[in-house]
């Protein structure tokens, strides 16, 4: 650390007559090492972002509801490089993704983003992480790579990030689980008619608190394009199943064990990791119960559900 100075455009962006005058004077600005750090917090994991001052803003506004002061001792550190980097020769790849590939060659992990010309050098334990972009891939700190982060370390923190949007009534806090397209979205909308407080659409954390767990907001949503910091204690889950009609099923233990491992976030990149997220998701089902919710995408999947609850 120790480079953070003021930032350049303190009012924000003064606006550029052409894009590669911007692009000379931000570049100008990185070579100058003008830096500043930004602490976030996600589910009860600091992430510490070292970032240039020019981006300082819009990522500070981003993140706004997760600010954290924690950038003595946090639990990640991402330092971002202006320059070009690729995987090394002889690394092995270990997970071919949508949007990333993961590499490894001896005790470094090394993170190709698939859309932009970036590499991510990654530490064993992935606590730190040296970000190689060029200035117009900063995109990648508003989402992918600190929900990659942070995703894979939040077991060893007793917390796990799961697919499901999470609501909250006067029946406590309620979870819905699922893939892609299975309608955790539409469940928010119609509890957000109702009243109900929406976490968010697409991302919840689940985190052990006391003898319970909690369910936490994320910054990174699906549709609703919002951002809550909302907690609450977390009652019920439920794993969505599309169908021709509405109704609750009782599931058994193993069946919610595989559910869960299924819509949840973080890779077992080793035996360390792999028992935190199978030991922890064992004790949010000891905690928590669960059922599976068939739904054929309608309102009469929020009156099965009552009756299920009542």
């Amino acid at each position: 650390m120790g480079r953070s100075r003021k930032p350049l455009f303190p009012q924000g962006d003064p606006g550029f007559e052409s894009q590669s005058l911007r692009q000379d004077v931000y570049w100008m600005v990185w070579q100058m090492n003008d830096y500043r750090p930004l602490c976030i917090e996600v589910g009860g994991v600091s992430l510490l972002l070292e970032i240039p001052s020019f981006a300082h803003g819009d990522l500070q506004h981003h993140y706004r509801d997760f600010l954290c002061e924690d950038s003595i001792n946090p639990a990640l550190r991402v330092s971002v490089h202006l320059e070009k980097k690729d995987v090394p020769d002889g690394a092995s790849r270990i997970l071919d993704g949508v949007n990333l590939e993961l590499h490894q060659l001896d005790s470094q992990y090394f993170l190709r983003f698939r859309r932009d010309t970036a590499v991510a050098v990654l530490s064993e334990s992935l606590d730190a992480a040296d970000l190689y972009i060029e200035y117009e891939n900063l995109s990648l700190l508003y989402r992918i790579l600190p929900e990659f982060l942070i995703s894979t370390s939040l077991p060893r923190h007793g917390g796990l990030l799961v697919h499901a949007s999470g609501v909250v009534g006067s029946k406590g806090g309620v979870l819905f689980a699922g893939p892609s397209g299975e309608g955790k979205t539409t469940l928010a909308a119609i509890a957000e008619e109702r009243g109900f407080a929406v976490i968010n659409d697409d991302r919840i954390v689940i985190r052990r608190s006391g003898s319970g767990f909690w369910m936490h907001g994320t910054p990174w949503w699906g549709e609703f394009r919002e951002q809550s910091a909302l907690e609450s204690p977390l009652d019920f889950m439920f794993f969505l199943v599309k169908d021709s009609r509405s109704f609750v099923e009782e599931i058994s233990k193993s069946r919610a064990a595989a559910l869960l491992m299924e819509n949840s976030f973080g890779l077992s990149l080793n035996s360390i990791f792999r028992k935190a997220r199978v030991d922890l998701c064992t004790q949010i089902l000891d905690g928590v119960g669960t059922a599976a919710l068939h739904s054929k995408g309608d309102g009469s999947i929020w009156e099965a559900l009552n009756e299920y609850l009542a």
